[in-house]
């Protein structure tokens, strides 16, 4: 896993933390992550959803779903490499988190797909659904990952979100599966 070391004040961290302000509050959650502080990152991340939740704001809830999801997928993976640092500082974390990232990452992907259907999030749903196919791609269960990629696709041309979605179509090819013409709007 390739860290970015970033020169923020503990100071600076915790104040974004206690306002909740999404605008601030998710990059710097990400941020942390990032450097290599994965439970603090989470932790964020989890009151941001929680705070978007109470508030009525569902994009901000199912973005953090989504990151939340990822860093579990991330973790059922195996991550690729982390330097010995990055491990020991997240060591606990790890043991706590590692038997069980496959149901937390698909816990927050589901929640993250449900809140997109019903708000009619179709960008964020088509993520989801590719984030969860990788998942299962990852774990050897060919047919979830190919309902999963399948339905991004279809979503993710719908938005013609091309990156997004020329991940899920290798995605696919990689599991032997030709994807079909995607539909566009």
């Amino acid at each position: 896993m390739h860290m970015v070391m970033f020169p923020f004040s503990r100071e600076l961290s915790l104040s974004a933390s206690r306002s909740l302000n999404p605008s601030a509050t998710c990059p710097r959650a990400i941020l942390t992550i990032a450097r290599g502080q994965v439970a603090e990152g989470l932790r964020d991340l989890e009151a941001l959803r929680d705070s978007s939740f109470e508030n009525g704001n569902m994009t901000v809830c199912i973005t953090a779903e989504q990151f939340m999801g990822m860093v579990y997928l991330k973790v059922a993976e195996g991550g690729g490499p982390m330097s010995l640092t990055t491990v020991v500082k997240n060591l606990p974390f790890l043991i706590r988190n590692a038997p069980f990232a496959d149901s937390r990452a698909q816990k927050h992907l589901g929640e993250a797909i449900k809140l997109s259907q019903e708000i009619g999030a179709k960008l964020q749903l088509g993520r989801a659904h590719l984030s969860l196919g990788l998942l299962h791609r990852a774990k050897k269960r060919k047919e979830k990952a190919k309902e999963c990629l399948t339905e991004a696709v279809q979503l993710l041309a719908e938005c013609q979100a091309d990156g997004p979605l020329r991940e899920a179509t290798e995605a696919l090819e990689l599991l032997g599966v030709a994807p079909g013409a995607p539909r566009r709007p």
